[in-house]
């Protein structure tokens, strides 16, 4: 559990996250560099607000961008965007060493019709697994829920979505395995139950 302050200083680093994926949406269009957007969040992250600043964050924003839009926590390059493309984004707000994530998906151009069915999908299993949470139910029952809407599409979420690339070979991130052994563990409160 947070305490009253904690949860303060937290939602300060919600508004320093909400500051710097509302400068990159304002900047992303075809022309950009990857890199000047990378630094435009570095720089969003720490001046933070008028009334308060940011901490450095743990982690570097993920800047999944075109073909690399698939692959978890990709880095930036120094290519300017292309006319139409996809843009994954996942950035922190950090106060006090207190951080707060926020992802995004930003389509620059026309996005495809097989994009805006895949999105539509996604949604719809984010809401069912959002539904399912409540007190008493395991993150993996969560879970289930979450899958099972993207079944009813023919979608298999594996969890080769929690493994990623590492010296040429697949690794279970060292998060991945902690939240596993937890997904078995009832849920205490709507606020600590995710997938």
């Amino acid at each position: 559990m947070k305490s009253p302050a904690e949860v303060a200083i937290m939602r300060q680093a919600g508004q320093l996250a909400d500051a710097a994926m509302t400068r990159v949406i304002d900047m992303v269009q075809a022309g950009v560099r990857e890199c000047d957007i990378a630094a435009a969040i570095y720089h969003q992250q720490i001046s933070g607000t008028p009334e308060f600043g940011g901490d450095y964050p743990c982690c570097p924003p993920d800047l999944c961008i075109g073909e690399r839009s698939i692959a978890p926590h990709a880095a930036w390059t120094d290519d300017p965007l292309p006319e139409s493309t996809v843009v994954n984004l996942e950035l922190n707000g950090c106060r006090h060493r207190y951080q707060v994530n926020l992802a995004r998906t930003i389509v620059v151009g026309q996005p495809l019709p097989a994009f805006l069915n895949l999105s539509e999908i996604a949604v719809e299993a984010l809401n069912a697994g959002l539904e399912a949470v409540r007190p008493g139910r395991t993150c993996s029952e969560v879970d289930g829920d979450f899958r099972k809407a993207l079944a009813r599409h023919g979608i298999e979420k594996s969890l080769a979505s929690v493994i990623r690339p590492a010296s040429g070979s697949l690794r279970p991130r060292a998060n991945a395995r902690r939240a596993f052994a937890r997904a078995t563990k009832p849920c205490s409160s709507p606020a600590w139950c995710s997938t």
